[in-house]
């Protein structure tokens, strides 16, 4: 018989939601792909779903001094 603690189904629980999550996401893009959605909307959508923030270029420096 197995038997857990009330925080092992809590952290269960919360990896089912992050993994639901990361499911809708997964489908989004393949949605975005097949109706070409507006990008600023689709990254919003994105962040919100993931529990991701923004996305900043990072900045390179010259490699000729």
């Amino acid at each position: 018989m197995l038997s857990y603690t009330l925080a092992q189904l809590r952290a269960f629980t919360a990896a089912a939601a992050r993994d639901d999550r990361l499911r809708m996401a997964d489908f989004a893009l393949a949605m975005r792909v097949a109706f070409g959605a507006d990008a600023a909307g689709w990254q919003k959508y994105q962040t919100l779903m993931t529990g991701a923030g923004p996305v900043h270029p990072t900045k390179e420096s010259p490699t000729h001094g």
